[in-house]
């Protein structure tokens, strides 16, 4: 990865701990593992208290976690609330986002506290269609309905595993190249899923979706090969999308046509992916796709030719863009005037439960700060590959140096995009090769 990819990378991280450190109880975080294991940890703690008790002041919970074996993954937590005492040690034995590893942890607070089976409803069926379409705006809408919802049963195992499909479906829409962070994402939906596996061990059709798409994200295709072969002929979209994702076998979808959104989409990335540029143009054209970011991202995530950077980095940035307004609309119902994309992009992740300005707390699915990083990740892709296109591609130096200029005062506030926009603002730019 050139240089500069890895001052995005640092600064991003930097900027994240800065936004979400953790309380002063807990120690600094050692590594990259002890942060992941904190995040999700320390949200299960603070959804179990909120469940518990809803009305008592957060301040009143405290978490602390060490690593205390250095060359291997053994930790141990303190958990201290009214009527809730915990400590223990536990051993990541599975992958580091495997609800498996924290479901006993949540099992033992709920008992400290002890929790009594909340109010429950039939979970909704429509979600599992509903986020077939592809669309972001369909994510966050139905993750503000399940956010109110579990603010009324905050211990509803399939809120929570629909809560962890959604925030599934947003990171499969990631196509950032090597600006692509899920992290967070992964650790939220850890928090989720582990709650309801210890609220209800037998899981649901939105736990199992959520499932497959961790295992897919962490590499772990085998395994989600299996467990797509449980699911039923009612999800057969999601089982295509998923087995796109897991194989990147493109000749497995058949009638593209006729399928959905987002089995298209995972068709799409395949054929990107296995080298038919070609094909993947063509498949476009046969499902008479609109100008759309989630087709930008995934064509300019690669290497790509001269008609593919007209078809689509000319256009990434202004795209991504729109999406941006578009998400707000769909997560405030506000207007996004131009002068204050910068401002709302900039917001920062907030955790699980957090706080109104009232100072009422809530349990939120995914924040804006979750989107807005999102947005920034793509925008940063968008503007390397836009300046790259310009000026090494279509040898057109004056025209990347223009967008160079225009960018750097657009977007030299944006925390994320700092890293991204550095070189483009810095008069080395030109030598320089992303």
């Amino acid at each position: 990865m050139p240089p500069i990819r890895w001052l995005f990378v640092t600064l991003s991280v930097l900027v994240t701990a800065a936004e979400a450190a953790p309380v002063a109880e807990n120690p600094p975080i050692a590594n990259e593992q002890t942060w992941i294991v904190n995040e999700i940890v320390r949200d299960l703690a603070e959804v179990i208290f909120f469940g518990s008790k809803p009305e008592a002041p957060s301040d009143q919970l405290r978490v602390h976690l060490a690593n205390i074996a250095s060359r291997s993954p053994t930790f141990r937590i303190s958990i201290e609330a009214p009527s809730l005492h915990l400590e223990r040690s536990f051993e990541l034995k599975h992958h580091i986002w495997s609800a498996e590893t924290y479901a006993p942890i949540a099992a033992e607070m709920l008992a400290n506290l002890k929790s009594g089976d909340s109010k429950r409803q039939p979970p909704d069926p429509a979600l599992l269609k509903a986020l077939t379409d592809g669309k972001t705006t369909t994510i966050i809408r139905n993750s503000r309905r399940v956010s109110d919802q579990l603010a009324e049963r905050p211990l509803d195992p399939d809120l929570h595993e629909q809560a962890a499909l959604l925030i599934g479906a947003l990171a499969l829409r990631e196509a950032t190249g090597d600006f692509a962070d899920t992290r967070g994402l992964l650790c939220r939906m850890a928090t989720h899923l582990s709650l309801a596996r210890a609220l209800r061990p037998a899981e649901g059709d939105a736990g199992r979706l959520a499932r497959i798409i961790t295992l897919c994200l962490v590499d772990r295709e085998a395994e989600a090969l299996e467990v797509i072969k449980a699911l039923g002929p009612e999800q057969s979209r999601w089982a295509n999308a998923l087995k796109l994702r897991a194989t990147s076998d493109w000749r497995s979808l058949k009638n593209p046509e006729k399928s959905s959104a987002l089995e298209q989409m995972e068709l799409f990335r395949a054929l990107r992916v296995t080298g038919l540029d070609s094909r993947a143009l063509s498949l476009l054209k046969e499902i008479g796709a609109r100008s759309e970011p989630e087709w930008s991202r995934v064509a300019i995530g690669g290497h790509f030719s001269v008609q593919e950077g007209h078809a689509f980095a000319s256009a990434s940035v202004p795209l991504e863009i729109i999406a941006t307004v578009a998400d707000w609309g769909a997560f405030t119902t506000a207007e996004l005037k131009d002068e204050q994309i910068v401002e709302v992009l900039n917001r920062p992740a907030t955790r699980c439960v957090s706080r109104t300005i009232e100072g009422r707390a809530q349990l939120e699915v995914l924040g804006w700060g979750q989107l807005a990083a999102f947005h920034q990740r793509q925008l940063a892709q968008a503007i390397e590959k836009t300046f790259s296109f310009l000026d090494a591609q279509l040898g057109v130096p004056e025209d990347a140096h223009a967008f160079r200029k225009q960018i750097a005062k657009q977007s030299e506030r944006m925390h994320l995009l700092f890293g991204a926009t550095f070189c483009l603002a810095s008069e080395a730019a030109p030598m320089i090769r992303f």
